[in-house]
């Protein structure tokens, strides 16, 4: 799955894993050493983050239903929480900086998309 804002038409990560049961959630990003760039983490349902026991910072975008950038918290660091956000309902973790590389914006729409093979 990849993910593409359509404001600019860009990319954001081509590679986007889904966590969406409560564990997956739960766990995120623990124990991993980092984020490559151009990958994202897609958090469903979910209104709020921390990022304890994570040894990275990382920039959080909160979506609402229909894909809309709701809030933008870069570079958060480790042992950090974030929200809750009210009407989000989705939220995307990206390696820190990203939301400013990508131009990510308050009010852009963030699409989710899925690579064919062939």
């Amino acid at each position: 799955m990849m993910l593409i804002n359509t404001a600019t038409d860009r990319v954001v990560a081509r590679k986007v894993e889904l966590a969406s049961t409560f564990g997956q959630r739960l766990r995120g990003l623990m124990g991993r050493r980092g984020m490559p760039k151009g990958s994202a983490m897609l958090l469903y349902p979910c209104n709020a983050i921390h990022t304890c026991f994570m040894r990275f910072s990382i920039d959080i975008v909160f979506l609402n239903r229909e894909g809309y950038v709701l809030v933008i918290i870069p570079k958060l660091p480790p042992f950090r929480f974030a929200g809750p956000v009210k009407e989000s309902q989705l939220v995307v973790e990206l390696p820190a900086g990203e939301t400013a590389d990508a131009q990510i914006e308050i009010g852009h729409k963030l699409k989710f998309a899925y690579k064919i093979k062939r």
